[in-house]
């Protein structure tokens, strides 16, 4: 089964960037090297979180749009990224993610596979 691992970026991983960027990398390229060669990461990509804002649109129930600079949502957690991992079934994603490196919050999905 494939899953999406989402990253969630909060003061620690934020922090963690900020004191040594090499190392916190480091640790994400050792284990995402770890799962590739073992066959679990299949894909996934970071959102850039520094430079440029993410912005939202919303469509109303009368069919219009808002467009948002930010986040949909505002608080201490923001969107990351994503990784793209095929295990066995659920526990086996959510064993994946408990091995991550980093102090970023992570959500265990499963992506949805057309009929």
């Amino acid at each position: 089964m494939r899953f999406a691992i989402v990253v969630i970026e909060n003061d620690a991983s934020r922090r963690s960037i900020q004191d040594d960027r090499l190392a916190y990398r480091k640790k994400i390229e050792a284990w995402m090297g770890e799962q590739a060669q073992a066959g679990v990461l299949v894909g996934g990509e970071a959102f850039e979180t520094e430079v440029t804002p993410p912005v939202t649109v919303r469509r109303a129930a009368d069919g219009t749009t808002e467009v948002t600079e930010g986040p949909f949502a505002t608080g201490q957690e923001t969107l990351g990224g994503y990784l793209r991992v095929e295990v066995a079934d659920r526990p086996g994603a959510v064993d994946v993610a408990r091995t991550w490196p980093t102090p970023e919050t992570l959500e265990v999905r499963p992506l949805w596979t057309a009929g």
